[in-house]
């Protein structure tokens, strides 16, 4: 199933791959009037599915140019990890540009519960961030009607959880829901995809978003609009931006 959501992602679901990945999700500060400065992005990712492939960090520098704000790519910024496990030792991790602002470290490990804090430096400006990876999302009651040609499914309430998505995969269809939950109360999802759910084979993909990535995503009309225009809106300290983390869960159905 990783397989199929990786050629998914690469060969007719762009949206899907720039939401979730965390590409073009910065926002255009061109049409704010906002200080020079850093701004960032970064995803920690935990679970058994898609996640651990693809931790992603991208920085720019908002820069006054010609009277109005602008950002470049920054590829020499000295970025660092440092986890703080619920269970073992503090580890820390240095961060390299690869490519088009991506900063990776490929032997990063991460797990539910652990506590990361973020520090980036470059030029004169430092932006620091803290993020606690959330519990693996638990799915209950998971109904496939064909008749009603529909999917019914329970996530169960989570303290560390503030934002669920869900991702339907079925061949080279998907279907995707976001939900924001209620403390306290499991989170309910009853999907009716356009296309027909009887006897085919289904990937459930749940994703469980931390109190930063939900701010982030909410206070904006992003929520609805992967990729549209953000306002300015930060969970770093020292800068702009945000850096957090989700956790994921999958289940497969049928053949």
């Amino acid at each position: 199933m990783t397989i199929l959501l990786i050629s998914l992602l690469f060969v007719g679901c762009n949206d899907i791959a720039e939401y979730y990945v965390g590409l073009k999700t910065q926002p255009d500060i061109s049409k704010e009037d906002i200080q020079p400065g850093l701004n960032v992005y970064g995803i920690l990712k935990s679970g058994p599915s898609f996640d651990t492939l693809n931790h992603y960090f991208e920085i720019q520098q908002i820069k006054f140019i010609w009277d109005s704000f602008d950002s470049i790519c920054v590829d020499q910024a000295e970025v660092e990890l440092t986890r703080h496990p619920f269970a073992g030792n503090v580890e820390q991790y240095t961060l390299s540009c690869q490519q088009n602002c991506a900063y990776i470290n490929e032997d990063i490990v991460t797990a539910p519960g652990d506590c990361w804090q973020y520090v980036c430096d470059y030029d004169t400006f430092t932006v620091t961030a803290s993020c606690i990876i959330p519990n693996q999302p638990v799915v209950s009651n998971v109904v496939v009607s064909n008749e009603s040609n529909s999917i019914e499914l329970s996530v169960l309430s989570d303290s560390t959880a503030f934002m669920y998505d869900v991702y339907i995969l079925s061949g080279n269809d998907y279907y995707i829901e976001k939900k924001i939950p209620t403390n306290g109360v499991d989170t309910e999802f009853s999907i009716s995809p356009q296309w027909s759910v009887a006897d085919k084979p289904i990937a459930i993909f749940v994703f469980a978003y931390d109190q930063n990535l939900e701010k982030y995503y909410t206070t904006s009309n992003t929520f609805f609009k992967p990729n549209a225009y953000r306002p300015y809106f930060t969970t770093v300290d020292g800068g702009f931006g945000t850096f957090g983390a989700v956790s994921s869960t999958c289940l497969q159905l049928g053949k």
